[in-house]
């Protein structure tokens, strides 16, 4: 196969090439030594992940369980991934191996991952991985939160990674008086820089972000966090507000929240669905789920609701959700896959304002099981230059 091939003209065979899943390729990759170049080669990475970001995943991380992968066209059963990127020590070797999923979204394929205390930047897909060493100021432990994780642009070969650490103020009042040191993390150089003052050190960081991407006329990408200002080591009362981030400039940005039509929200969380900056808010009154899109990102303006969620009863009775994200339209821009309070998938009919359950085979057993889940697309990228194991 591999002469009949190389007769034909270069364009045409990546254009075959990067049609294959990732799995295809990497068995590929040992036909020839020019296959080999080939796909390893950093255009053709960029060609694939083009074509394939069409094509999602989810990512599942079940904990001690382990992490699972489910594909998002079919949603009918759940593959482990027994290759992670942490070992186990010395010591260690009869305790489960915890593995996090930090990310929010991915990043070109690539997820965040912690285990046995440490980070690394992890290509589950190709099994490449790097680990993430401490910046010089302090290690990764209890007092340092991760806010975000992304690349800069789709074809961005530097995913950046921002820690958050608390630091007191005062000797005697590390509770009142503490602040937080913001460090960001370049994979492509390995280096730490402090963002220093300038970077604002408001209350709800660590409750979560949105990588948005193509933001602008540049197609930069961008974290967004719902925060608001701190006074005395808490939040201020004040109005919550959205403070976004540019991943290449480095730049901020402040967009006020959706105007709820005088509804009492209890919980916020922010969340990138449909190429778009949403926020998903719980509405005290009837239990429902609110979702809010910027229609135009950074035009505060263009806030307008997509759809409600209204739990379904439950012989009769009303019901509840603790927790609801959307994460993907599926398969048409009527229906819509949700995860729900961290343990099962449903799809949502916005015609019909009717919702049922998403049986995946392969995952751990209900009712105990508790998981997180995360967007992601099968790619061949990786930060260095370093083979492909």
């Amino acid at each position: 196969m591999a002469k009949a091939m190389a007769r034909l003209p270069r364009e045409m065979v990546d254009e075959v090439l990067c049609r294959l899943t990732v799995r295809d390729l990497l068995r590929y990759r040992s036909v020839c030594k020019e296959w080999r170049s080939r796909i390893d080669g950093l255009d053709f990475i960029k060609m694939h992940l083009k074509r394939s970001s069409q094509k999602m995943g989810i990512f599942i991380n079940a904990f001690v369980e382990g992490l699972y992968w489910v594909d998002l066209e079919t949603l009918d059963s759940a593959v482990q991934i027994s290759h992670l990127p942490f070992s186990p020590e010395e010591g260690q070797r009869r305790r489960p191996r915890t593995t996090s999923i930090l990310s929010r979204g991915g990043c070109s394929g690539l997820l965040l991952v912690e285990g046995l205390g440490k980070l690394a930047i992890w290509n589950p897909s190709t099994r490449w991985h790097m680990h993430v060493l401490a910046s010089g100021n302090s290690a990764y432990n209890s007092s340092t939160s991760v806010i975000g994780f992304g690349c800069g642009t789709l074809n961005d070969g530097d995913p950046k990674l921002l820690i958050s650490t608390a630091i007191s103020r005062h000797p005697r009042d590390e509770i009142l008086n503490y602040g937080r040191r913001f460090e960001l993390f370049s994979a492509k150089t390995k280096t730490w820089k402090t963002l220093g003052t300038g970077f604002p050190d408001y209350f709800g960081f660590e409750y979560g972000y949105a990588l948005v991407h193509n933001c602008d006329d540049h197609n930069h990408n961008a974290l967004n966090w719902i925060v608001a200002p701190r006074l005395g080591g808490v939040a201020a009362r004040h109005e919550p507000f959205i403070l976004a981030f540019d991943l290449v400039t480095e730049e901020q940005r402040k967009f006020s929240m959706p105007n709820f039509q005088g509804e009492r929200c209890s919980r916020y969380k922010v969340v990138e669905f449909g190429g778009c900056l949403c926020v998903v808010c719980s509405v005290v009154s009837d239990s429902r789920f609110d979702i809010w899109a910027m229609k135009e990102y950074g035009e505060s303006s263009t806030w307008a609701k997509l759809f409600s969620v209204v739990p379904p009863p439950s012989n009769g009775s009303a019901t509840s959700y603790f927790e609801l994200i959307p994460l993907t339209y599926y398969k048409t821009s009527d229906e819509v896959l949700l995860f729900v309070d961290r343990k099962r998938f449903n799809l949502y009919d916005l015609k019909t304002k009717t919702s049922k359950d998403v049986s995946i085979s392969g995952l751990p057993a209900a009712p105990f099981r508790c998981f997180s889940a995360e967007l992601c697309v099968s790619s061949l990228v990786r930060v260095d230059d370093a083979m492909i194991s």
